[in-house]
């Protein structure tokens, strides 16, 4: 009787939580590729002012051979046009700006009619709203610049980041170009703080209108890179330059948030791991660059990699991840941080034995999260709840029709899953009433019994979700109670 009375309280309690916008909300989710008969990908991503959203990358035609791909969607994912740009040999885009007007700032590079690889330029394209071109401009330099991010100014101009290699040298430095608002050049710089090659990957505009460039730098050392993190004032003049790291290999790649106190940045590292696999860090600094709190996130032992960090609508951070933990190739997975650096979720949001990798993230003004990429042919643009979750199940997976039986439940703990159907699901995702993470339980897909022991975790309402390898086929609430 007493397990009784608590059962209802506690379902009492759930049905309160899940009509105060728990799990699923109201937020219309999806996952939407785009396949144009090429190597297909989508590096960049911004929302767009009609409230769709635009992605920019490249349209493989063959090696050597890629021309700038910009996809326009509406709010749900669907294509409302597509278009390729650029010359006869490599072209990629690693940079969209929606911009006010409603148009479009796309930051690529080029390669001019040169298939050797000797002369790389930077080139911005500005489009109108329907993606036609309105200008371009190439900046060509004596040796090779790279392009691998670009952001509005205060002033209406862009900012570049990227790097420059010299002619007839291996090694690189970073770079930084600042134009006006129509692409005339006002100055760019170079930039060194190591012996070997450096480059920016991000940068971000300071509320002085200064900037902040984030990379990697090669001390010099085999095997050995670190995170550089420079401050420029609004003229490129450089303010501080410092690099953080460890032992080994730290990425420069996977993101970087600017605010009025604070530079987060985000990167791999194999200094934990003696070398052997990528696990995810996670810096905080003050703006004179001092360390506030520095985290190591670790996810299996084959590899966890950020790709992109944003700020979230409610002040937390967001990173777009690549796990290739459980598969030959890899999956997308979403992390959500507080600012003082603790995990609050991570989400596995594509996990099966396609090459699935995530590029660029962010979050829209209804609280979904949009992240953009590539699998093996294709582009794809996906939307998941503010929790994380892809929440509509596909077609394919509604169709096992799972009929679990959970018992006991309420229940002290273990809880114990029958169903003929469970063959077809290989993971059972356990999460709270936060919408935190607490398990991921495998199933070797060759019995239709299963058994889950949570008794160690609080007591309280769980959210368990059954994915097959074609998404969600079914959730279920169960309660834990002493």
């Amino acid at each position: 009787m007493k397990l009784k009375i608590k059962s209802k309280i506690s379902l009492s309690l759930l049905s309160v939580l899940l009509s105060c916008h728990f799990l699923f909300g109201q937020v219309s989710t999806f996952y939407q590729t785009y396949d144009f008969g090429g190597a297909d990908k989508a590096y960049a991503l911004a929302a767009t002012q009609d409230g769709g959203y635009i992605m920019s990358g490249y349209h493989g035609l063959g090696i050597g051979v890629n021309r700038i791909l910009v996809i326009k969607t509406d709010s749900l994912g669907n294509e409302e046009w597509h278009k390729i740009y650029g010359n006869s040999a490599r072209n990629v885009s690693r940079a969209v700006i929606s911009l006010p007007d409603g148009g479009y700032m796309i930051g690529a590079e080029t390669s001019g009619e040169e298939f050797s690889g000797d002369f790389e330029d930077v080139f911005l394209l500005r489009l109108d709203e329907n993606g036609d071109t309105l200008w371009t401009k190439t900046y060509m330099t004596d040796g090779v610049d790279g392009l691998f991010d670009l952001k509005l100014c205060p002033d209406g101009g862009f900012i570049v980041a990227g790097y420059r290699l010299e002619p007839d040298s291996s090694f690189a430095d970073g770079y930084a170009l600042k134009v006006d608002s129509f692409g005339n050049q006002e100055w760019n710089k170079s930039y060194t703080i190591g012996e070997d090659f450096e480059l920016f990957i991000d940068v971000e505009v300071l509320p002085d209108s200064g900037f902040i460039f984030r990379g990697e730098a090669d001390l010099g050392l085999p095997f050995v890179k670190e995170n550089w993190i420079l401050r420029t004032d609004a003229d490129g003049e450089e303010i501080w330059s410092k690099t953080y790291g460890w032992d080994f290999f730290e990425s420069g790649r996977g993101g970087l948030i600017a605010t009025h106190d604070a530079i987060i940045s985000a990167g791999s590292t194999t200094s934990f791991s003696n070398n052997s696999y990528n696990e995810t860090y996670v810096l905080k600094t003050n703006l004179e660059g001092d360390t506030i709190w520095t985290k190591i996130i670790q996810m299996g032992n084959a590899g966890f990699s950020p790709r992109s960090l944003t700020l979230a609508n409610d002040g937390n951070y967001l990173l777009a991840m690549y796990d290739y933990n459980d598969n030959t190739s890899g999956d997308v997975a979403l992390v959500k941080m507080t600012p003082s650096g603790e995990v609050m979720w991570i989400r596995t949001i594509i996990d099966g034995n396609d090459f699935d990798s995530p590029h660029d993230i962010v979050q829209a003004s209804d609280g979904g999260i949009l992240i953009s990429g590539e699998t093996s042919t294709s582009a794809f643009l996906i939307k998941v709840t503010e929790e994380g979750f892809l929440s509509s199940v596909n077609e394919n997976a509604s169709a096992i029709n799972l009929e679990a039986i959970i018992y006991p439940n309420p229940g002290y703990g273990i809880f114990h899953i029958t169903s003929p159907e469970m063959i077809n699901v290989f993971s059972i995702e356990i999460y709270n009433m936060m919408g935190q993470l607490a398990r991921i339980q495998s199933n070797s897909n060759t019995t239709t019994s299963f058994t889950i022991d949570i008794s160690d975790c609080p007591n309280g309402a769980y959210l368990f979700l059954f994915k097959s390898k074609s998404g969600i086929v079914k959730r279920e609430i169960v309660v834990k109670v002493e």
